[in-house]
């Protein structure tokens, strides 16, 4: 069993880092833009507006053909050489990137950086952040279709929940890129939000939206679920003696997300 986790956990491993193999196909592109904050990455591609985006980071994984793209690292763990390999005209952050140094460098590079002045934390300023973007990439049609399927979808998803049994407590963990470390994302969140909507009750309490993993976030969901971020490392389906000890190892209650906003 051991060698088969090895096995599977290796082959993820080397999934995620063909990423960074990919070649630039838009090496003659004069504009070249790069976005570093998959939320903004998924709005750019559902308003259209991604012909001059050459890279991304690492957590841009939606929608499926971003991953298409050479990625210049993890944002919270960039390096100015993986960002001028990419050759940007404009970058695009969430003020969210790190570490400081590199942003310095970057910032006395003189490169054009534009962070978005809506700050996405609910479904009114997500709405915004869209009509913003929209305007900025004159794509305000597409803004306004976008927020009125947003709508839609939302009033179909709350109708949907089920209110006649108990709501479950979730573990949501997330793998810390930046320092190698699993973190446990508490109710003061956006996954909080998302699972609060699909009828759930997030097991960690906290004012940070994380926390470092201890034993007491492990026990407290024994018929709970865990939820782990698309960025860990462990393979679905693991029940090894690390999440065995819960209730949702020994009875396998574990889903994966393909995506979760940060």
């Amino acid at each position: 069993m051991r060698i088969l986790f090895v096995a599977v956990l290796f082959l993820s491993l080397i999934s995620a880092c063909g990423r960074f193999a990919n070649e630039d196909q838009k090496q003659d592109q004069e504009k070249r833009v790069v976005v570093i904050a998959k939320q903004y990455n998924e709005i750019i591609w559902a308003l259209g507006a991604e012909q001059d985006i050459v890279a991304v980071d690492v957590s841009s994984t939606y929608p499926p053909e971003i991953k298409d793209l050479p990625t210049i690292g993890y944002h919270r763990a960039l390096s100015a050489e993986a960002v001028l390999a990419a050759r940007p005209t404009m970058i695009i952050h969430d003020n969210n990137i790190g570490p400081e140094h590199v942003v310095r460098q970057l910032e006395d590079l003189k490169i054009p950086m534009k962070v978005f002045e809506t700050s996405a934390t609910d479904i009114p300023t997500t709405k915004a952040l869209m009509v913003e973007m929209g305007q900025y990439f004159n794509k305000q049609e597409q803004a306004r279709e976008l927020c009125d399927q947003l709508d839609k979808d939302m009033e179909t998803a709350l109708a949907s929940v089920r209110t006649d049994v108990p709501r479950p407590k979730i573990l949501v963990i997330h793998f810390g890129q930046a320092s190698n470390i699993y973190l446990v994302i508490t109710g003061n969140s956006t996954a909080a939000k998302i699972i609060d909507w699909a009828g759930g009750d997030m097991a960690v309490t906290g004012d940070r939206g994380y926390e470092a993993i201890v034993s007491g976030s492990r026990s407290c969901i024994r018929s709970g679920y865990h939820f782990p971020y698309r960025f860990r490392l462990r393979p679905v389906g693991h029940t090894g003696k690390d999440y065995g000890i819960t209730g949702c190892g020994r009875n396998h209650r574990r889903q994966k997300w393909p995506y979760l906003p940060g």
